[in-house]
C-alpha cells in the first residue's frame, strides 16, 4: 500500500510493476482495452493524429489496491482527466451577470 500523500504514480510498488504490465500488453498484439475494446493497432487507425500506446491503470479507477492492468492511453488519460475534474470545484463568478 502507498503512502496517502505519496501520488500512487510516484510509488515504489507502482515504478516496480507498471513497466511490466505494460510490456505484456505490448507482447501480445490481440490484447485489448478494457474500456473501449479495440487493440492498439485498431486504435492507432481511428486516431492518426495520436500517439497511442499502452498504459497501466486502475482495475478500479482510483484505487490502487484492486491492482492494475494495461489500458490504452487514450482511454487512461480521459478517464483520469474525468476523475480530477469531478474532484474540482465548479467555478463560480463574483457578479450576477444580467441580473442587475
Amino acid at each position: 500500500m502507498s503512502n496517502v500523500n505519496q501520488p500512487h504514480h510516484n510509488s515504489r510498488a507502482y515504478k516496480r510493476i507498471a513497466p511490466i504490465i505494460r510490456r505484456a500488453a505490448y507482447n501480445q498484439p490481440d490484447y485489448r482495452c478494457p474500456y473501449c475494446q479495440l487493440t492498439l493497432e485498431e486504435m492507432r487507425r481511428i486516431r492518426p493524429d495520436k500517439v497511442i500506446g499502452w498504459d497501466c491503470g486502475h482495475i478500479v479507477d482510483g484505487d490502487d489496491s484492486y491492482g492494475y492492468r494495461a489500458e490504452c492511453s487514450h482511454c487512461n488519460r480521459s478517464n483520469g482527466s474525468i476523475r480530477r475534474n469531478r474532484k474540482q470545484p465548479k467555478p463560480t463568478t463574483s457578479r450576477r451577470w444580467g441580473l442587475e
